[in-house]
């Protein structure tokens, strides 16, 4: 399965596989045995989760889509319980994710946060959100 989505999308392998079953929750994170999903089943005696052909199709769909590949490789950023992230890396990675879904492209979100101007200080958050004219969050 992975070799076929590899063969359409740059770069894609086991690890990328498994933040995408992840972030799309395509199948539980353990072993439910009776687990049949629109995309993936258990299969006894294989005992593992076995792939459709419109999971590899859906795949390559979205992943075609350079903002959604990152969403999808990043998005352990979104999960503080995940990793330990200090407040303010937690804060700027959040912003970040605000931002593209709110239609910044990541060009636009890498080079506005790489200038000298964003070197990561807790006082300059205010002064991404407010050069990118959003709202504050709460």
């Amino acid at each position: 399965m992975v070799e076929l989505v590899a063969k359409k999308t740059v770069g894609f392998n086991m690890a990328l596989h498994t933040k995408c079953w992840k972030f799309y929750e395509a199948r539980p994170r353990g072993n439910d045995r009776n687990f049949k999903g629109e995309y993936v089943g258990f299969v006894e005696g294989f005992e593992r989760y076995l792939y459709s052909n419109q999971w590899v199709s859906f795949l390559i769909r979205k992943l075609k889509d350079q903002e959604k590949l990152h969403l999808v490789t990043f998005n352990k950023l979104l999960h503080a319980d995940s990793i330990q992230l200090s407040p303010f890396c937690f804060l700027v990675s959040h912003l970040v994710m605000i931002l593209i879904w709110q239609g910044y492209g990541l060009e636009k979100v890498s080079l506005l946060l790489s200038t000298e101007k964003y070197i990561p200080s807790e006082q300059k958050t205010d002064t991404i959100i407010q050069d990118m004219n959003i709202t504050k969050m709460v």
